[in-house]
């Protein structure tokens, strides 16, 4: 179809199913279906809307016309084919149950700052976008590749591009992440994994076993993928690029570690650092170190952020990984955020907000040890059977505050349970650890 001899592209074979308007200027205002097929608002819009009608345009139809489902939440509508409800174990409303669920979680973890206008929810609904998995904005976009998978819905799609437009609440935020995924990717992970993780422990209620046993294979999944992504950045030699995105998945796995014994909801204190009101002193910060412009310093503020918002120096993990960063720059900004590391010495502030986990459960050849200390003290990591018989000394001495963790070679253990004893500053913490062979 042609429109006074500029090519429009339609993704349906039925493009007399939509009729363009176009502005004096040339900008298309308007795209909508002919006749009276009802296709619920006019969401076609949002993907061709300020697009100069000069170059080719890519409009959205549905390719059946009629074989759409639409349903209404309390935040979020959906208008997808039904084939992502019908290939799904899970029916229409509770679908929008779940997705209504991690909207409110979003919501909060951004500080209640609603980043839509008025009174409107953020995106009015998940459309049809025919060639992606998933993309952001107003309407969230699902593909052909987001269908569900063996019945199961693709939440984690879902709450990945949510975690976008909720992240993009803030200006200054966007102004670290456009230049790359580092933050853009790496954050919206976050948002999944808060997503699922609050909802499995504080939602089940809300959910049917068979929702609730899915969303909690999702999160496993996820856990591992990235934990595949992130030996595959350690095992290739941790080639940091800014702009490829496996450096992301590698930082997304260590966010995995710190949300494992400091919380999910952390995700609330993380994006409070990037109000609008911090602004003009962190650019009187930054511009002691050149601006914001550099990767070096973008990575920087990052690290001191998550290191304030866990409470812990995140700096040996970001050598680990072979981030760049300014360490002047990163102590700048940590006693700016009220927050400085270090203790004086023999200062023994270990207390009962000791927390320890082992992992995986059940483990295979190697299992994990990981705690977080409040700071500096004297530290035991005992291995115990389930009879109380010590097995092993893992760890024995002083250690600082933050995040630890031991390996277990588990090659020389029978199968069975086991427990792990971290001992620190007058706190003790016990996690259990399951070996099958």
């Amino acid at each position: 179809m042609d429109l006074d001899g500029r090519p429009i592209e339609f993704f349906s074979p039925r493009s007399d199913l939509v009729d363009v308007s176009v502005r004096d200027d040339g900008i298309v205002i308007e795209a909508l279906p002919l006749g009276d097929r009802d296709f619920g608002w006019a969401w076609i819009t949002a993907y061709v809307e300020g697009v100069e009608a000069d170059d080719p345009i890519s409009i959205i139809t549905n390719r059946n016309a009629g074989d759409f489902a639409e349903g209404a939440g309390e935040y979020v509508g959906v208008y997808l084919p039904e084939e992502f409800f019908t290939l799904s174990d899970i029916d229409l409303p509770e679908f929008l149950d779940i997705v209504d669920i991690a909207f409110g979680l979003d919501l909060w973890a951004v500080d209640g700052k609603n980043p839509a206008q008025g009174d409107s929810p953020l995106f009015q609904g998940i459309s049809y976008a025919p060639p992606l998995y998933g993309a952001s904005g107003n309407p969230l976009g699902l593909g052909d590749y987001a269908l569900p998978q063996g019945g199961v819905p693709r939440f984690a799609v879902v709450f990945h591009e949510m975690g976008h437009n909720f992240a993009g609440v803030n200006m200054f935020f966007n102004s670290m992440a456009i230049p790359g995924p580092l933050y853009q990717e790496t954050i919206a992970e976050w948002f999944v994994q808060f997503d699922l993780n609050t909802m499995i422990e504080e939602h089940a209620g809300e959910l049917s076993q068979e929702a609730l046993g899915m969303l909690m294979d999702i999160r496993d999944e996820g856990r591992a993928y990235h934990l595949w992504e992130y030996e595959n950045y350690v095992n290739g030699g941790c080639e940091f690029d800014y702009y490829d995105i496996s450096a992301s998945h590698a930082l997304v796995e260590k966010i995995y570690e710190y949300c494992s014994v400091g919380g999910w909801g952390k995700i609330l204190d993380f994006m409070r650092l990037f109000d609008a009101g911090y602004l003009p002193d962190y650019s009187a910060i930054l511009a002691g170190y050149g601006g914001i412009g550099s990767e070096e310093n973008r990575v920087t503020f990052l690290m001191a952020a998550l290191s304030h918002t866990f409470g812990q120096d995140l700096r040996g993990d970001f050598v680990e990984l072979n981030f760049p960063h300014d360490v002047e720059l990163y102590y700048d900004l940590l006693a700016y955020f009220g927050w400085e590391i270090g203790v004086e010495d023999g200062e023994d502030t270990a207390s009962a907000e000791l927390a320890a986990r082992s992992w995986p459960n059940p483990a295979g050849e190697i299992a994990i040890v990981e705690y977080a200390l409040p700071g500096t003290c004297d530290v035991k990591v005992t291995l115990y059977d389930v009879r109380g018989r010590e097995l092993a000394t893992l760890a024995d001495g002083p250690e600082r505050g933050g995040a630890h963790r031991v390996e277990i070679d588990t090659t020389r253990l029978s199968a069975g349970v086991y427990l792990c004893r971290v001992a620190a500053g007058g706190a003790d913490a016990v996690s259990k650890l399951v070996v099958a062979k």
